[in-house]
C-alpha cells in the first residue's frame, strides 16, 4: 500500500467521515472508495458521450434515409419528381407504416 499525504478541507473531511460511518468503513477505505467511484464516473461519462455521438450520427443518417425513401416512394407513382409531402400514395404508406410499426 502506498502512503500519500493530501490536504482535505474540513467540509470534505466531514463528508468522508459521514460516508465511512454510513458504510462502516475505515477513513482510508472510505477515501479509496470515493476516489474509485469518481474515477469510474469519469469513465462512464466518456462512454455516455461516445454513445450520444453515435446516436446523433445514426439519427442524421436515419433522417437522410427517410427523406430518400419518401422521395423514392412518391416517385413510384406514374408522375416523376413529385412532392413527397403532397403525394397520396406516400401518405397512405406513412399512415399504414406508423399504424403497424409505431403503435404504442
Amino acid at each position: 500500500m502506498i502512503r500519500k499525504h493530501i490536504y482535505i478541507t474540513p467540509e470534505m473531511n466531514n463528508k468522508i467521515e459521514i460516508y465511512a460511518t454510513k458504510y462502516q468503513l475505515t477513513y482510508s477505505k472510505a477515501v479509496m472508495e470515493i476516489i474509485e467511484e469518481g474515477l469510474n464516473k469519469t469513465i462512464i461519462e466518456g462512454e455516455i458521450d461516445s454513445i450520444k455521438r453515435s446516436l446523433r450520427y445514426l439519427s442524421s443518417k436515419t433522417s437522410y434515409i427517410q427523406k430518400l425513401l419518401e422521395q423514392f416512394y412518391s416517385d413510384l407513382g406514374l408522375e416523376l419528381s413529385t412532392d413527397p409531402k403532397t403525394n397520396e400514395h406516400l401518405k397512405k404508406f406513412i399512415s399504414k407504416f406508423n399504424k403497424d410499426y409505431f403503435n404504442d
